[in-house]
């Protein structure tokens, strides 16, 4: 698994990503049954991935979000999403269970 974690890695930095993982969650089960949908126990490992926003869109934010943070939100979210669904594929292709879930908080 190792090697397949490494793989995903470089397709996802040769895509823009500058911060990819895999996430244990077995530590954290009690807090995903506590405050996250009961979908998401099985699980045992997440993909993390992110991608920078401008320095400078982030410095305008001391003012409040701006029309250009908006712009920049609807993109590197586009291209966060874009990134998921390929490395999803890929560990599909691989007989991985995918369970292409969006994070969403108990209310």
């Amino acid at each position: 698994m190792e090697n397949l974690n490494k793989y995903y890695e470089i397709i996802a930095k040769n895509n823009g990503a500058t911060l990819f993982g895999v996430a244990n969650l077995l530590p954290a089960k009690e807090y995903i049954k506590e405050n996250y949908d009961p979908r998401y126990l099985n699980l045992d490992k997440a993909i993390v991935l992110g991608v920078p926003y401008p320095k400078e869109i982030v410095n305008e934010l001391a003012q409040g979000p701006t029309h250009t943070y908006l712009y920049y939100y609807k993109i590197l979210n586009t291209k966060l999403d874009d990134l998921a669904l390929q490395i999803a594929i890929h560990l599909e292709a691989e007989e991985v269970i995918v369970p292409f879930l969006y994070l969403h908080r108990k209310e």
